[in-house]
C-alpha cells in the first residue's frame, strides 16, 4: 500500500538512522491523545519471570502472579 503522503518517508528510510522523536510531519497537534481521566490509575500488571518457573524457583509467588492476570 502507498503512502498518501508522497513526501513521506518509507519505514524501511526512517529505520536506517537512529530517531530520538517523532518526526514533526507524524505529529497531529489536532488530534488529542488518548486520555485516561477518569481519575483511576492505569492497572499494575505482574512481571512473571518465566526462567523462575522453569527452574522451580519463586514457583509459588510466580503462579500466583500469572493467575492473577
Amino acid at each position: 500500500m502507498a503512502s498518501l503522503d508522497p513526501a513521506a518517508p518509507s519505514v524501511i528510510e526512517l529505520t536506517k538512522e537512529p530517531m530520538t522523536a517523532v518526526p514533526q510531519k507524524y505529529i497531529r497537534p489536532d488530534q488529542e491523545p488518548p486520555a485516561f481521566s477518569d481519575g483511576n490509575p492505569l492497572p499494575n500488571v505482574p512481571t512473571i519471570d518465566m526462567k523462575k518457573l522453569v527452574l522451580g524457583e519463586a514457583i509459588d509467588l510466580e503462579l500466583e502472579k500469572l493467575h492473577s492476570t
